[in-house]
């Protein structure tokens, strides 16, 4: 369904104004399918479409390097499995990207990869989908100090430990790794262990095994959420030399993803310059720039991070040859409308270049380069 709407090229290539939205009366999926659309348009009547018939459906969004994508995802079978399928109208450049949705709940976004392993667990049964959400209770009851087993169960020999888990640090992370080797579909239990590790009750070995843990229960088919969880881990560590040896581990299990990858070298700059080492962080955000270049819009924010440490160091001059090295790397983009061409990293980064120049008094090259990139004085 996404790619039976015809493509409204006149709207993306020239800028011409979108003929679903000019032409008259309401805006319904009738309309979409009669004047087509660009890709946001091709999504949500994808999504719609599916949502109509039944089928669960979200419309998911990412920013790549020369601009931003909409696709579909939706619930279909696979066997007797029960899983969600990101794959219908994204395409190549954008498979390896993270894809946003908005929780309709919350109005927050969350990742594809929250979705899909939330999507996992609709294959499982439906006690081990149960034992799993109440084992995140008890864990969180333990963590309250409202957890009196000799008061509140009675044991028998069929299948139960021997005796009651007193509530240590490790029967609550025994617990949760039991029944997350089940089903690893559950949020809750996984929100459990961070809350652990947030409130500093992990060993070093502890976070090895749950660092890992994700990756071996999670990590393979849903990185974005696996990712989030390192996150929060890792975050929680307090020495700087561990926790950065830590990112470089994670760096190494998402070194395919440059969303992700950059995400980790982001960190590891927030992390040195925090701690007084300039020179660490520039490197992290140098090897965005240098690493990812035509993979994202990371490179902005890394360029932008690194004139930030240089206008704190009054050494802000020296911005220039690192953002005229990035404009002679940045690809830039196919034919396409202003409003399309603004979003890309060719045009960004030698906006700032200009800026720079304009900053620096050299107004007649900033002039050239805006004209250069079609933006005018």
């Amino acid at each position: 369904r996404f790619k039976e709407i015809m493509y409204d090229t006149l709207h993306y290539e020239l800028g011409q104004p979108k003929r679903v939205t000019t032409a008259a009366g309401p805006f319904t999926l009738q309309k979409i399918k009669q004047h087509g659309g660009v890709c946001a348009d091709q999504a949500y009547y994808a999504e719609h479409v599916a949502k109509a018939c039944g089928v669960p459906s979200v419309y998911v969004v990412a920013k790549g390097a020369d601009v931003s994508h909409a696709w579909v995802g939706f619930v279909e079978a696979r066997g007797r499995r029960m899983e969600w399928n990101f794959d219908a109208g994204r395409y190549d450049a954008y498979q390896d990207l993270r894809g946003n949705i908005v929780n309709p709940q919350t109005g927050k976004r969350v990742s594809d990869g929250m979705v899909g392993i939330l999507g996992s667990a609709m294959g499982a049964p439906n006690e081990e989908v149960l034992a799993t959400r109440a084992a995140a209770r008890a864990v969180n009851r333990m963590n309250q100090r409202a957890w009196r087993p000799g008061n509140d169960i009675q044991l028998d020999d069929r299948g139960n430990v021997r005796s009651a888990r007193a509530g240590s640090v490790e029967d609550q992370l025994a617990l949760l790794r039991a029944v997350l080797t089940d089903n690893a579909g559950a949020p809750a239990a996984w929100n459990m262990v961070r809350e652990i590790a947030a409130m500093s009750g992990m060993t070093e070995q502890q976070m090895d095994t749950w660092t890992r843990a994700v990756m071996q229960l999670a990590g393979r088919r849903h990185q974005d959420f696996a990712y989030d969880f390192l996150v929060d881990m890792i975050s929680t560590v307090n020495d700087a030399q561990r926790q950065h040896e830590m990112w470089e581990w994670a760096f190494n299990q998402f070194r395919s993803r440059p969303d992700l990858a950059a995400g980790i070298r982001f960190r590891q700059g927030a992390l040195w310059s925090q701690n007084n080492n300039q020179e660490y962080a520039w490197l992290a955000y140098k090897d965005v720039a240098d690493r990812f270049i035509n993979e994202g819009p990371m490179v902005v924010e890394a360029l932008s991070s690194m004139g930030e440490m240089l206008d704190r160091a009054d050494k802000r001059d020296q911005l220039v040859p690192v953002l005229e090295d990035a404009a002679r790397r940045v690809r830039r983009p196919g034919e396409m409308g202003t409003q399309f061409a603004t979003q890309s990293n060719f045009y960004k980064i030698n906006s700032m270049l200009a800026d720079e120049y304009e900053r620096m008094g050299r107004t007649q090259q900033a002039s050239q380069l805006r004209q250069q990139i079609g933006v005018r004085d």
